[in-house]
């Protein structure tokens, strides 16, 4: 070895940093494999628990419409709990996650539209007079997406019309009872 590197110590300096080096990397794979050992008694548990083979058959449900726009939960009332105050919340509830909608539709159309004005310039340079390119399939995918959602939420407002409707007659019938019979 030569002498100069001797005289200034970087033999020294460099061994020291490579085994602080050394060192941190033990404690990291140690931390990582106690991290492995508590994940793997974790999924033991769970394997433990769930070994009773299930004899009832599992209800598939209908997948969501759309990922976006998930329905409120519905609520299994009783007769009983069939009042004017329960339907008038569920609509308000129903309204709310309409609101939720029609930003959802709103922000996707904004998208959209900056998308198609961004790129109308490649678009025309890529397309074909027959044939769509990659990015105009996209656009018309998601375009179909927004129709599809706009028209839920269309049907979802003329039930809450109707809803509404009906709330009202109901209203109107409970004004004319005495109020004795309403307590």
């Amino acid at each position: 070895m030569p002498a100069h590197y001797q005289q200034h110590g970087f033999i020294n300096t460099y061994s020291l940093k490579t085994k602080q080096r050394q060192q941190t990397s033990d404690q990291e794979q140690q931390g990582a494999s106690k991290i492995i050992v508590i994940l793997k008694r974790r999924l033991q548990d769970q394997q433990h628990r769930h070994m009773e083979p299930s004899t009832r058959k599992k209800r598939r449900g209908n997948p969501p419409d759309h990922p976006t726009c998930k329905p409120p939960p519905k609520k299994h009332t009783s007769v009983e709990d069939n009042t004017f105050k329960s339907e008038f919340e569920d609509l308000i509830t129903e309204l709310e996650y309409s609101y939720d909608c029609l930003a959802t539709i709103n922000v996707v159309y904004t998208s959209l539209r900056h998308t198609y004005a961004e790129s109308k310039w490649s678009i025309e340079q890529q397309g074909h007079a027959t044939r769509l390119c990659d990015m105009e399939k996209e656009l018309l995918i998601a375009f179909d997406d927004l129709n599809l959602q706009t028209n839920q939420l269309e049907k979802s407002i003329i039930k809450m019309e109707q809803k509404l409707i009906r709330l009202k007659s109901n209203a109107g019938a409970l004004r004319s009872l005495p109020l004795c019979l309403l307590c």
